[in-house]
């Protein structure tokens, strides 16, 4: 673990302090993997803040995500701290999961979406990929509709704006 990032996690969490962990690693693909550490690990102070400087460099260079997507992945059917989840589902709501990854991805991001406990926003994005996956894999889109349906007596305003947005793209 690269002391260091520790040491730079650690000063505050802030969105000034995600952005000079995006200019420290710097497309050094070395420092993004130690940061990575830092997300992954299970001391939930660390990961949280990781979470936030990783979803600003995943924003500028996507293409370090590959060698961890299925750590990635996997993390979201795991008990850790909502900021991670939401860097995640944030994260492939707008890029591509290898095939190899797609049916745990499409797996965990129903259950997200269906846990009653679950925050708003980690929901409304992984409905959002499951919409995109519905597009590649048409049969999803019955299970999503009727999933969404479901959660349509307990959703916040942001959640019902998005249900039905995609509910009307199903329904053409």
């Amino acid at each position: 673990m690269n002391a260091q990032l520790k040491e730079l996690i650690l000063v505050e969490h802030s969105k000034r302090q995600a952005l000079f962990i995006l200019a420290f690693v710097n497309d050094k693909e070395s420092r993004f993997d130690d940061l990575m550490e830092l997300f992954f690990c299970n001391k939930t102070l660390l990961a949280q803040r990781a979470a936030f400087a990783v979803s600003h460099i995943l924003e500028e260079s996507p293409q370090l995500a590959g060698k961890h997507e299925y750590q990635l992945v996997n993390l979201l059917n795991k008990r850790v701290h909502d900021a991670n989840k939401r860097c995640i589902v944030k994260f492939y709501m707008t890029h591509e999961v290898s095939e190899v990854n797609t049916s745990l991805m499409i797996d965990n991001c129903f259950k997200l979406l269906m846990d009653p406990k679950g925050a708003i926003a980690i929901k409304a994005s992984a409905m959002s990929v499951l919409f995109n996956f519905s597009k590649i894999y048409p049969d999803l889109q019955i299970e999503l509709k009727a999933v969404i349906e479901s959660q349509l007596k307990n959703g916040s305003t942001g959640f019902l704006n998005r249900s039905n947005k995609i509910l009307n793209h199903l329904n053409e």
